[in-house]
């Protein structure tokens, strides 16, 4: 039987703990955190969210969210961060060029 495993949505956290165990050939699942609220008046504890999550799980009560495959994810991160392929950084260029066109029309 497969491992699988299950990963809450918060934030940017999430992206390393998933990105590891999806390399070792987990069956990694993101859920969004609004699909597995706890139970309210229950007290709400990193351990008791993980054993809320599993038991979800376990019951097929949640889907994962859509997770690009990585050759898309390291394209979104190069746009969405401005990295160049190069190894600079093409926001820096940018800001650069942008600079010496201002200083030119002002004078």
């Amino acid at each position: 039987m497969e491992q699988q495993e299950r990963v809450e949505a918060t934030s940017d956290y999430w992206k390393p703990p998933f990105y590891v165990l999806e390399a070792h050939g987990l069956d990694v699942w993101l859920v969004n955190a609004k699909n597995v609220k706890h139970l309210a008046g229950w007290p709400k504890t990193d351990r008791l969210d993980a054993v809320w999550l599993c038991k979800v799980a376990e019951r097929q009560m949640i889907r994962p969210s859509f997770v690009p495959p990585p050759p898309i994810r390291r394209l979104r991160d190069l746009t969405r961060y401005g990295l160049s392929w190069s190894g600079g950084t093409l926001f820096a260029a940018m800001v650069r060029r942008s600079r010496r066109r201002d200083v030119h029309r002002s004078s």
